[in-house]
């Protein structure tokens, strides 16, 4: 039985503190025949990610035109250089062993109608990636009045067994070409931030499976590239591009007046609280940070930053 070929595609952005320890971990299965080929994709680095990729992994292929295509985008142009049965996206603030990406491998070669498989994920302060919760208008607003927790959300704990989920985490994450084929890449419009949510809404929608496996287990640093950037960060992530992408990802799932109501509804659940708070004399700024941030816009039709 032939090795299946697993084609990795990392998309980098001054990202070379953290760079060396993902190319590391998969190196390891480039040597074992596992990872056919490794393309980086650098996003107009000023750190010298570039060229530390060119001397100091040849192996890889690099793919560094100056300009800053995104994430998703940054993805899609990795993988139409690539030919392997299977694409491992991952971080480069994140480390997948050998063995580990074995086992993903191993597992969608089992299920016919697994589409995506992705790992136990641990970061630093030894929290875990949670799987599930794909975003809703009507999650968007429950979630922020927590009142109700979405019982499909569940941490992916190292040696769980298996089980389907709606979304995971686009850190460390294995595909299928052949799901590619038939629904497309990344929607271009995303420059960063729920591409992936967006990609796993249209691979259920054609029949294709979300698994989480906490058999295998990566680490992940989280924002790495988003901490040098300087912009404003709301829970991590830029704000811009955050409010952006998600408002885009509302309107196209679920249309306009939906995703306007959500918006509008988390603002005023957000003032309602921020009021609350004033009153017992405490510190909020939950709602001064969502307000500096885009309402009610998506991001511009582009190629690239």
């Amino acid at each position: 039985m032939n090795t299946p070929s697993v084609s990795v595609v990392i998309v980098t952005h001054n990202s070379i503190a953290v760079l060396p320890e993902a190319l590391n971990s998969i190196r390891a299965s480039y040597e074992a025949g596992l990872v056919a080929e490794c393309v980086v994709v650098d996003n107009a680095s000023i750190d010298g990610t570039a060229d530390w990729v060119r001397k100091q992994h040849a192996w890889c292929q690099l793919i560094a035109d100056g300009r800053n295509l995104g994430f998703g985008r940054g993805c899609n142009v990795g993988i139409e250089r690539t030919s392997g049965s299977y694409i491992l996206l991952l971080n480069p603030d994140a480390t997948l062993p050998h063995k580990d990406l074995q086992r993903m491998v191993e597992f969608l070669e089992a299920k016919p109608r697994a589409g995506v498989v992705a790992p136990a994920i641990r970061e630093p302060d030894g929290e875990l990636q949670a799987a599930g919760g794909l975003l809703t208008p009507k999650s968007l607003i429950k979630n922020m009045l927590g009142t109700v927790a979405d019982p499909e959300v569940r941490p992916i704990h190292p040696g769980d067994p298996p089980f389907i989920t709606s979304w995971v985490c686009g850190a460390v994450v294995l595909l299928k070409r052949e799901m590619l084929d038939q629904i497309g890449g990344f929607d271009p419009r995303f420059f960063l931030y729920f591409e992936e949510t967006d990609l796993w809404w249209r691979a259920r929608e054609a029949g294709w499976q979300i698994w989480a496996q906490g058999e295998a287990v990566a680490t992940h640093e989280n924002a790495a590239s988003a901490k040098t950037t300087g912009q404003e960060l709301y829970a991590g992530c830029i704000a811009q591009h955050y409010f952006e992408s998600r408002f885009y990802y509302l309107c196209k799932h679920f249309g306009w007046p939906a995703a306007a109501l959500a918006e509008l509804a988390e603002i005023g659940i957000l003032t309602a609280k921020a009021a609350a708070r004033f009153v017992q004399r405490r510190p909020d700024d939950a709602l001064r940070a969502r307000i500096s941030a885009p309402i009610l816009r998506a991001p511009a039709r582009g190629t690239a930053s």
